[in-house]
């Protein structure tokens, strides 16, 4: 993605450094503390379709083609599975009796980078399904990282409730303010009781047209 080139030279796009404090409008304050958004903040006004110009990663391709696992420290389970959007494969995340590995590096479970997308922003869009239909317990992590999943700030983090994900698939908008000073997408979630499917990342105008 542009601000995110092959060989990891980044640069820092729409005014956000290198710094890259989240704001209040991507759902958490500086360092990562949750600031409550409502419910619907997730639900896009406008549909977005996933394509080459706009696409930050889905997980069609093998580990390795645009995204990867990390070495983490993030309890949980992750699998590709068949059956996402468009009959597309995508990754479950499961909570499950999965220990802390305390001298692993990454927060991040996985990671997603684009070096074609030309049509970048701080506002990513992406296919979501609660897989089992069960409430969720949990939060979703987004962190800025690099070509490796080693040196990573948390940029927002939403609770998964807040999603409002459906036995089905549906499409949600976060704003991840900093995300294009970073040369990668790293993701984790966690908490007591979840399971989620997620698949089809890429990039968008502004979640909601109107305040």
């Amino acid at each position: 993605m542009a601000g995110v080139g092959a060989g990891g030279a980044s640069s820092a796009m729409a005014g956000v450094g290198a710094g890259g404090a989240s704001s209040a409008t991507a759902g958490v304050g500086a360092g990562g503390a949750s600031a409550g958004r409502n419910q619907s903040d997730f639900l896009p006004d406008q549909p977005r379709a996933y394509d080459a110009s706009n696409g930050l990663g889905s997980f069609e391709e093998n580990a390795g083609f645009g995204w990867d696992t990390c070495s983490t420290r993030t309890p949980g389970m992750l699998s590709r599975q068949p059956g996402g959007p468009n009959d597309s494969t995508y990754l479950s995340f499961e909570s499950g009796d999965v220990r802390e590995i305390s001298d692993h590096p990454s927060v991040s479970q996985v990671y997603l980078w684009s070096d074609s997308a030309s049509e970048v922003s701080e506002n990513l869009y992406f296919d979501a399904k609660n897989l089992k239909g069960q409430p969720l317990t949990g939060s979703v992590r987004f962190y800025g990282t690099d070509r490796v999943c080693s040196a990573e700030q948390l940029l927002v983090e939403v609770d998964l409730a807040k999603l409002q994900l459906l036995p089905e698939w549906g499409l949600r908008c976060v704003t991840v303010s900093g995300l294009l000073a970073h040369q990668a997408l790293g993701i984790a979630i966690s908490g007591s009781a979840y399971s989620v499917g997620l698949d089809a990342f890429r990039f968008g105008p502004p979640c909601h047209t109107t305040p």
